[in-house]
């Protein structure tokens, strides 16, 4: 979980994500495979999805305070 947290922190701050396929069929591309998570990236849209955590491990992942599904700020700590 600290490779995914820093990886994200590194290259995707403060993004949208979402544990779920989209259904529109955005063009993804893989960014991330490892320990069995992976993680999608739509360029055109700019958001990334998340697969391969527990309900409870994505939602550490999302900042709270925030209505649209966005990253939160990792600290060194986390990482």
């Amino acid at each position: 979980m600290k490779d995914l947290k820093r990886f994200l922190q590194e290259n995707y701050p403060n993004i949208q994500a979402f544990d779920s396929p989209n259904m529109t069929g955005d063009f993804m591309e893989v960014v991330y495979d490892k320990d069995r998570i992976q993680v999608l990236y739509c360029p055109d849209l700019s958001y990334i999805e998340i697969f391969g955590l527990t309900p409870q491990d994505f939602e550490s992942l999302i900042d709270k305070t925030n209505t649209f599904s966005m990253l939160r700020t990792f600290t060194e700590d986390e990482m």
